[in-house]
């Protein structure tokens, strides 16, 4: 591989680096389970209402995603990561103006409408850019971006409870909250930017000789691995998200345990989330990108399967939880490398940012489902019996899942497809 292919390894690593930190400072999202209880009892909101502005986040995440993805590839990735963060900190900020059980709309505006379209600028800058910074290691050093973004709960989770206990409600420390992602984003987006030579993707490995080369944002959206990989996207984010936005609560209703060690799992799951994104991106790697899905989501359909079973053993919840997360973290750790693979890293942030829709229709989707399951049965074991179907499904998609070629994508013209034959490989 040419040294232009593989920039400087001290200096890509700082790009790493910079971009695990701004997923760290929105990765705050992965907590809001601690909040959702306080915000019941504060209020007098039911669990759907809680679970609103969390809700109405995701819904707008691809907004951020697919106009961030597309402007990032032609100004670049400092500017869109700085916009993302201010407006989502300013967002989370805001909300510490909800102050009445009618000022539900105060925030799901801030928190979710400003929150979810910063979120998403802010998210897409990191996997578009690492792919270009490291051809070799795509998957690795993606999984490690995204993997600031899973440990956002390692820092919201276990300090959520103890500020809400000194605050004595739940929107001073979401004010608080903003403030301290916007420092800590703001220095870290200040260092992200495109490596030197943008002709990244000249020898980028096996997967992008199967691809064809780079697509363009239409060529990648005329060809059909596009949806199925939507399609198993979705599915993922749906079995993960609604969990995680729920955690806290079902490990008081399954295992009994009080809020404190019910938010001692939302931290850790967080950490399992984080480690799960670098980990099965690296063995993404060396596995295959659908080999990798073919593992991780039938370990994922026994864990969600057995949870309702584990009883009053909050270990055994605890474990389940922590693996069935860990496989979830995996998803969102390797679908950037796999996106860059099929479709090249040219066009990536747009076409890795509408790929996201999956993200807003799962974020939606699965929180709001899982809570009308629980409202109309009582039970969480439903939802998760459902989790568990969801996952085979996911792992039958990745049986029919193969890169594209070029001339899958291009319209059914000759003169086209007679000046594209002499580009083939």
């Amino acid at each position: 591989m040419s040294t232009s292919t593989t920039p400087s390894s001290g200096q890509r690593w700082l790009i790493a680096a910079a971009g695990a930190v701004v997923m760290l400072a929105i990765g705050g999202v992965y907590g809001w389970s601690v909040f959702t209880g306080p915000l019941q009892e504060e209020f007098g909101w039911t669990s759907t209402q809680a679970l609103l502005p969390y809700v109405v986040l995701h819904g707008v995440i691809f907004v951020g995603t697919f106009v961030g993805g597309r402007i990032q590839d032609r100004i670049g990735p400092r500017p869109v990561a700085l916009a993302g963060i201010a407006v989502y900190s300013v967002g989370v900020g805001l909300s510490a103006l909800t102050s009445e059980p009618e000022h539900l709309w105060v925030m799901i505006v801030t928190y979710g409408v400003l929150g979810g379209l910063g979120l998403g600028l802010a998210y897409i800058v990191p996997p578009a850019v690492l792919s270009k910074w490291f051809p070799d290691k795509r998957g690795l050093a993606n999984g490690i971006a995204v993997g600031g973004f899973g440990a956002g709960a390692l820092i919201t989770g276990p300090i959520g409870e103890p500020m809400i206990a000194a605050f004595g409600s739940v929107p001073p420390v979401l004010g608080v909250l903003g403030i301290g992602y916007l420092v800590v984003g703001v220095a870290a987006s200040l260092l992200l930017r495109d490596p030197p030579s943008e002709d990244d993707d000249e020898d980028t490995g096996d997967d992008d000789e199967e691809a064809g080369g780079d697509f363009s944002l239409g060529e990648a959206l005329r060809t059909p691995q596009f949806y199925l990989l939507t399609a198993m996207f979705t599915l993922s984010v749906v079995i993960g998200n609604a969990f995680i936005s729920q955690a806290s609560p079902i490990a008081q209703e399954i295992s009994g345990v009080d809020a404190g060690a019910a938010a001692l799992l939302v931290g850790v799951i967080g950490l399992f989330n984080a480690g799960g994104r670098p980990g099965w991106a690296a063995v993404s790697d060396k596995l295959g990108r659908m080999t990798t899905f073919r593992v991780l989501l039938p370990i994922s359909a026994v864990a969600f399967a057995l949870m309702p079973n584990a009883g009053t053993i909050f270990a055994v919840l605890f474990v389940l939880a922590c693996i069935a997360i860990l496989n979830y973290g995996g998803t969102f750790g390797t679908m950037p490398s796999v996106s860059a693979d099929f479709f090249g890293t040219t066009n990536g942030g747009a076409i890795y940012g509408i790929m996201l829709i999956a993200w807003s229709l799962g974020g939606v989707i699965g929180p709001l489902g899982m809570s009308m399951v629980y409202e109309a049965t009582g039970s969480f074991d439903g939802a998760l019996y459902g989790f568990a179907g969801l996952a085979i499904v996911g792992m039958v998609l990745t049986m029919i899942t193969r890169p594209p070629r070029r001339e899958a994508a291009e319209p059914e013209s000759s003169g086209q497809e007679s000046s594209r034959t002499g580009q083939r490989r």
